[in-house]
């Protein structure tokens, strides 16, 4: 770790949560996802405050708008989820203040639309008889740190924050890890598993790259990680 960024919250205190979800509607099914996971949070963590964070004009950013949302938010702790994914964070709630950082899942599970009408519709992921033919239902894998589903100190997103430079889809995720790792060292990792709810895909290059500049920029985080002074200056060029 670079030094202590986080202040470490006594146990003994009552700590607070604010799940920032980063968000822009006008695709139909994000915000019918949308709808049923902020449901199930007030449902499942009624006392946690709920904040949605924007994206300025122009190509959506989700790292601006996490940054938005957080400046808004209240908590001690910031559950930073995107809108068309669930799994409980509480347990990696409960454990963020030994590293700062969290992230409640292992394995997530990308359903395809019939079985994100089911789940939604209350089956659950382990009864649902998932078609993993032609790629309808993707076979579980290892998501990355900070893509889906990620909580941290107020301290440690306000230290290390993403980088708003980022626009469109991808590489802000793997960007915002490899500076969180850099900076303040490995999260604590749990191993529940995530739904990622279907909806349409999003304008891309290919497959793992969304432009050319997020990209570019992307590189320059793999170049600074394991470099803390390196990384520091790369977040300050955003600051």
């Amino acid at each position: 770790m670079e030094h202590g960024l986080w202040r470490a919250i006594d146990r003994e205190e009552t700590m607070t949560v604010s799940v920032v979800f980063p968000w822009r509607p006008g695709c139909l099914w994000r915000e019918r996802s949308f709808n049923w996971v902020r449901d199930r949070y007030a449902a499942t963590h009624p006392s946690w405050e709920v904040v949605i964070g924007e994206s300025p004009q122009g190509l959506f950013s989700r790292s601006a708008a996490i940054l938005d949302g957080a400046r808004r938010a209240s908590g001690d702790v910031l559950v930073v989820a995107d809108a068309d994914v669930w799994c409980d964070p509480a347990d990696a709630v409960e454990r963020v203040t030994e590293t700062g950082w969290s992230v409640p899942h292992t394995l997530i599970h990308r359903l395809s639309e019939e079985s994100s009408d089911l789940f939604m519709g209350g089956f659950p992921l382990d009864e649902l008889e998932l078609d993993q033919s032609n790629r309808q239902d993707r076979k579980p894998y290892r998501g990355n740190e900070t893509g889906t589903l990620v909580v941290l100190t107020r301290e440690v997103l306000f230290d290390v924050p993403p980088d708003p430079r980022f626009v469109g889809w991808g590489q802000e995720d793997n960007a915002w890890g490899a500076a969180l790792n850099t900076l303040v060292g490995k999260p604590v990792r749990l191993g529940a598993d995530l739904v990622h709810l279907w909806h349409p895909p999003q304008e891309r290059m290919n497959r793992v790259v969304g432009n050319a500049e997020g990209q570019a920029l992307w590189k320059r985080y793999q170049k600074a990680a394991r470099r803390p002074e390196a990384m520091r200056a790369l977040l300050a060029e955003a600051a």
